[in-house]
């Protein structure tokens, strides 16, 4: 629960759910995820800022970080719909 405790945290997810539109540049986006430029830019906090935030998502097991390999390497961040879903099921049942 403290992984939503964070305004940041909470846009960050916001922003992985339909990357589609977000204003990225090419390769911010793939199949992958989200870049991390991407959603700093999206959300307005620095680069550094923003992966301790998405650290905290991936320790609350909300987010996963991913390689594209083909696309030289990037790390992509994208939302885990399962862990999500399932706090939200525990959410209406307290």
């Amino acid at each position: 629960m403290r992984a939503f405790g964070s305004a940041s945290r909470l846009e960050l997810l916001r922003a992985m759910q339909d990357p589609r539109q977000l204003d990225a540049a090419p390769g911010e986006v793939s199949e992958h995820g989200v870049c991390l430029a991407l959603l700093a830019r999206t959300v307005g906090i620095a680069g550094p800022t923003a992966l301790q935030h998405l650290s905290k998502l991936i320790e609350a097991g909300l987010c996963v970080k991913t390689a594209d390999r083909r696309g030289g390497g990037f790390t992509f961040y994208r939302r885990d719909e399962n862990a999500i879903t399932d706090v939200a099921d525990r959410l209406r049942h307290v």
